[in-house]
C-alpha cells in the first residue's frame, strides 16, 4: 500500500501535464506608490492592516476601474497583499485625485509612415509618434508574425526590455535600411564647365596682311668677251 501511493501521485501529475492548456502572459495595471510616513500610517489604519515599520505601500488597481475597492495593497518591506475591500469614504476621497500621466495610442495595423511626422507633417505629439512608427517598423522587419507583446522601461540604472506571447520561429533579422546624414534629401552633384577665350579690345582691331616682293635681274654677257686682263692700250 505504500508502495503504490507514489505510482497513483506520478500517475495524476503526468495526466493532468498531458491536458494542460495554461496559458501564461502578464498584465500592466496602476499602481500607486507611496512613501510618504504621513499617507502610510493613513491607510494603514484605513485598511485595518496590522503591520508596523512599514517604508512603502503600493496600491495597485486590478480591476482598471480607478482606485478604490478590490484593489490590492502591498507593503513593504514585508510584501504582504491585502485586498481593500469596502475603503472608507476618507480613503475614497484621496485615491480619487490619482491618476496616471501616459500616454496612449490604440489602433489598427496600419502603415507605420502614418504615424511618422516627417512624413505627415502633424506637429502634435510628435516625438511619441516618431517614436511608434519606429517600433513599427521594427517589428514588420523581424516579426511578420501575429501575436506579440512588449514591453520596455528605462531609468537611471539601465532598462529593462522583455519580450511575450509570440512565435519563436517568426523572428528573421531583417537590417534597416542605411543611415542618413540629417533629413534632407541629398543628391550627387555633377559639374560641367565649359570655357573659351574672348578678347574685348577698347578699340577696332584689323587683320594684318603682310606683302613681299623679291625682284631678281639677270645680266646677259655676249660671248667671246675679252676680260679686261687682255686688253692692251697703247702709251
Amino acid at each position: 500500500m505504500i508502495t503504490t501511493i507514489p505510482l497513483l501521485i506520478s500517475f495524476v501529475i503526468l495526466n493532468f501535464q498531458q491536458v494542460d492548456d495554461t496559458k501564461i502572459g502578464q498584465v500592466s495595471r496602476p499602481f500607486a506608490e507611496i512613501t510618504s510616513t504621513e499617507l502610510i500610517d493613513f491607510f494603514l489604519n484605513q485598511f485595518l492592516i496590522p503591520e508596523s515599520d512599514v517604508t512603502k505601500l503600493e496600491i495597485i488597481d486590478v480591476t482598471t476601474n480607478g482606485f478604490g475597492p478590490d484593489d490590492i495593497v502591498v507593503t513593504h518591506p514585508s510584501q504582504r497583499a491585502y485586498i481593500v475591500e469596502e475603503p472608507s469614504e476618507a480613503a475614497l476621497q484621496v485615491m480619487r485625485d490619482w491618476s496616471l500621466e501616459d500616454y496612449r495610442v490604440d489602433s489598427d495595423n496600419i502603415d507605420p509612415d502614418q504615424f511618422d511626422p516627417s512624413i505627415t507633417g502633424m506637429t502634435d505629439n510628435a516625438a511619441q509618434n516618431a517614436m511608434i512608427a519606429d517600433i513599427l517598423r521594427t517589428l514588420n522587419r523581424n516579426y511578420a508574425q501575429l501575436p506579440i507583446r512588449l514591453r520596455l522601461e528605462r531609468d537611471e540604472n539601465g532598462f529593462t526590455f522583455e519580450m511575450w506571447d509570440f512565435d519563436q520561429d517568426a523572428l528573421q533579422f531583417t537590417p534597416g535600411p542605411p543611415p542618413v546624414p540629417d533629413s534632407v534629401l541629398t543628391y550627387d552633384l555633377l559639374y560641367m564647365s565649359q570655357s573659351d577665350t574672348v578678347l574685348i579690345a577698347d578699340q577696332n582691331l584689323y587683320d594684318i596682311i603682310y606683302l613681299s616682293k623679291m625682284v631678281e635681274d639677270t645680266v646677259y654677257l655676249p660671248e667671246n668677251l675679252p676680260s679686261s686682263r687682255s686688253v692692251e692700250t697703247d702709251p
